[in-house]
């Protein structure tokens, strides 16, 4: 059967850059890069190798495994007959960090953040930060050998609010209606939205809370509503970037933004207002598409440096903080008061982890201090929770998530146990980037081909993240 023939080397497994790679070299390379290989839950980052404690735990081969590579260079060429000619692939990267590539955040303490449905912040940390905040600690980018880590932090629901705008409640007739509503509006005027519909993300983790709208006078309109739908997406990125900075010890003073969502003006400039910072709307907001370009450039010496691929970076347009520091904390004050009052999850709607045998789980438990700890133990996850019942992480950080599990891929394990859900991987869809020197199209000097490749992870059960 399968599990025979994977062992004696017969099988082949990847993510959706290796599965493709692996088509357009028409089989001759299994190979992925580091930022793929880090969210298998199979990877140690730190280690940069396959960890055999995480695949005796899953009881996966080692043989089924592909060879991970820095995230630029020689990773085979294609089969003429594909493309018209043997091109090179020489770069491929995770969407987000792709997009971190993109934005030319190549310095510790640089910021990106990416709106579409969801939320990806990403923060450049050089090396590697343990967050104490419940963010992820990831690989950035792997060049020359030499990893950069990041840390990261996922809201599930941004863009997607404003389609259940549309979508379900009818409110507007098109997204691109919210900015002149908001406009008129000017600020919610005290009403929330919390867009818990799966769950909240980072730095919270809690699965079981639902969405709620509050503050609701004879005053609201669908203005007001919209509007309040907008600023949740702020509300949210600052819960990331408070995160970020307590686990860094330093608060960025820009933020580069990208996404379908970043368009709108009204948003981007409550962004710097809400959280304020600056933010920077590149003149490509296509970053993951772009931060692919860029390796593969990287990859066949088109550039030499990160520091000749950040000169190619545009800033568009500059949102600068506008709203009164007294004013700014006054709305975020609100926003956590509202965040804390979503409604649960009923019991039927809940995780079905507990009917899974107790190594494909692993639940939250709080000890006699009342602090949240994750157990770890025989490489095994044990469920050690008395009432049975999750218990929601604290707002004040007197709850906290540890994790116990050694060197094991830092990046992964903490996103998956936190929402008690059996691990699922998930192949996602995939961008593929055709670069004719990225600049030959223009001067029409005939140049070769280099393909970069990015992976793109989706959402899973729930919305949480998946491993890509």
């Amino acid at each position: 059967g399968a599990r025979q023939r994977a062992e004696a080397g017969e099988l082949a497994f990847g993510t959706i850059d290796c599965w493709l790679l692996w088509q357009l070299t028409r089989g001759k390379v299994h190979a992925t890069d580091a930022t793929n290989a880090s969210r298998t839950l199979l990877f140690n980052i730190h280690d940069q190798a396959w960890d055999p404690a995480l695949l005796e735990l899953f009881d996966i081969p080692a043989a089924v495994l592909p060879d991970v590579r820095d995230s630029a260079g020689e990773f085979g060429t294609t089969c003429p007959e594909l493309l018209g000619a043997a091109v090179p692939v020489a770069g491929i990267a995770g969407d987000q960090q792709a997009a971190l590539v993109g934005q030319a955040c190549f310095q510790p303490g640089m910021v990106k953040s990416t709106y579409g449905t969801g939320c990806f912040m990403v923060m450049n940390t050089g090396e590697a930060v343990e967050s104490h905040n419940r963010l992820l600690t990831t690989v950035g980018y792997r060049l020359n050998g030499k990893t950069t880590y990041a840390l990261e932090g996922s809201i599930f629901v941004a863009g997607a609010a404003i389609q259940w705008l549309r979508d379900g409640l009818n409110l507007i007739r098109d997204a691109s209606e919210t900015e002149a509503l908001a406009r008129r509006a000017g600020s919610a005027g005290g009403v929330y939205l919390v867009p818990a519909f799966t769950g909240l993300g980072a730095p919270w983790w809690d699965p079981h809370a639902r969405g709620a709208l509050l503050g609701l006078t004879r005053d609201t309109g669908i203005a007001e509503v919209v509007t309040a739908g907008l600023e949740a997406v702020c509300y949210q990125s600052r819960d990331l970037l408070d995160a970020m900075a307590a686990d860094c010890g330093t608060r960025p003073t820009t933020l580069r933004v990208d996404g379908g969502m970043v368009v709108n003006n009204w948003l981007s400039q409550t962004l710097a207002d809400v959280l304020g910072v600056c933010v920077d709307r590149p003149m490509v907001t296509e970053t993951t598409a772009l931060g692919a370009a860029y390796l593969a450039g990287l990859g066949v010496g088109l550039y030499d440096s990160l520091d000749a691929v950040a000169e190619q970076w545009r800033c568009e347009r500059e949102f600068a903080p506008l709203l009164e520091e007294g004013e700014r904390q006054r709305r975020y004050r609100g926003w956590r008061e509202a965040r804390r009052r979503p409604g649960r999850a009923s019991p039927r709607s809940r995780s079905r982890a507990a009917a899974l045998p107790a190594h494909q789980r692993a639940r939250l438990h709080r000890d006699r201090r009342g602090a949240t700890r994750l157990h770890v133990a025989d490489h095994r996850l044990e469920a050690r929770d008395a009432d049975h019942e999750h218990q929601p992480v604290g707002d004040d950080g007197e709850q906290e998530i540890e994790r116990r599990a050694g060197d094991h891929d830092g990046d992964a394990l903490p996103q998956r146990l936190a929402v008690e859900r059996p691990v699922t991987l998930v192949l996602g869809h995939l961008a593929l980037v055709l670069v004719q020197h990225l600049h030959v199209a223009a001067e029409g000097d005939g140049g070769d081909h280099v393909l970069g490749l990015v992976a793109a992870g989706a959402p899973g059960p729930q919305g949480a993240p998946e491993a890509h």
